[in-house]
């Protein structure tokens, strides 16, 4: 065969001319699988309860933590009006805004303990999804999975498109993620 022939089966190939040719048992065992997880977060109902309850979480401690801090900023206001003594103001003054950051860092470490709790649970959902490829590939005979963002180009009804199959088993898979504080 010369470059030339092989050269224009490649092509053909490649440009989806002798897709149509392929037996559906054949495209079904592709080199590769791909997987476009860009909206697992919209798709995925675990992961759409989970960012909720970090929402109402979040909004809790920020909740919480404006109104105790809004009695004390309304004395710090009302302290530089009062007239009191120099030295009696600042000392009012540093006990309130020790109040206030000690208020600001519990409300820190609040939030910083909801973070953890969802990349933890995050950790969960990625490693299911990825048992979820892993035994896609294994089934299909594919030789690796690959995200569709790193690819340049790839045809969307390609039968190596797991996308669909991989959300369908992730919401029958993990029905919710829990989020340990």
């Amino acid at each position: 065969m010369t470059r030339l022939a092989v050269v224009f089966l490649l092509c053909a190939h490649y440009s989806g001319a002798l897709h149509a040719q392929i037996p559906a048992a054949n495209a079904a065992k592709s080199q590769a699988l791909i997987v476009d997880s860009r909206d697992a977060y919209e798709r995925v109902a675990a992961l759409k309860a989970l960012f909720a309850e970090v929402d109402v979480k979040i909004r809790a401690v920020r909740g919480a933590y404006e109104s105790a801090a809004q009695p004390l900023q309304q004395s710090l206001t009302a302290l530089k009006n009062s007239g009191q003594k120099p030295e009696e103001m600042r000392k009012q003054k540093a006990q309130l805004l020790l109040k206030l950051a000690n208020l600001q860092k519990q409300a820190s470490v609040q939030q910083q303990q909801i973070g953890r709790a969802n990349e933890k649970a995050l950790a969960e959902f990625d490693q299911q999804m990825l048992a979820i490829a892993q035994q896609l590939q294994t089934e299909r005979g594919a030789k690796a999975v690959l995200q569709a963002q790193d690819l340049l180009y790839y045809r969307a009804d390609c039968p190596c498109n797991v996308t669909e199959e991989i959300y369908k088993r992730i919401n029958a898979k993990l029905p919710k993620l829990v989020l340990k504080l």
